[in-house]
């Protein structure tokens, strides 16, 4: 997930960096062979990302984008800690409120007035 926000961001503020990791992902035949066989896959992302993480241009794209983040007196990284804190806090949430939708739905199961709109809300 860093590496997709990272890199959307350089897209936009390091548009030569991100260009010479473009051209070195496409030029390398093993990272270009597994991009094309994920696209429009769920993996496709993911084959992305692990493709310019190890393209020789990945260090240079991070390297510019803390620079500019440095320039306009940015802590990228901490942006970045505050953004995954709250995602976690997220998936904590999704998770806790589980077992009580579960109470709930087996709750719905056994109301003989329960219409399929109360299921579907649950």
């Amino acid at each position: 997930v860093r590496d997709t926000f990272f890199l959307g961001m350089a897209s936009q503020l390091c548009p030569q960096e991100y260009g010479s990791l473009r051209v070195s992902m496409i030029t390398d035949p093993t990272a270009f062979t597994s991009i094309v066989k994920s696209l429009n896959t769920p993996k496709g992302l993911e084959a992305m990302v692990t493709a310019a993480r190890a393209s020789d241009g990945w260090e240079g794209v991070l390297g510019a984008l803390h620079a500019v983040a440095t320039e306009v007196n940015s802590d990228l990284d901490g942006i970045w800690m505050t953004l995954e804190k709250g995602r976690l806090e997220w998936l904590g949430a999704l998770n806790s409120a589980h077992p009580l939708k579960v109470i709930l739905k087996d709750a719905l199961k056994n109301d003989e007035k329960t219409t399929e709109k109360d299921l579907m809300e649950a």
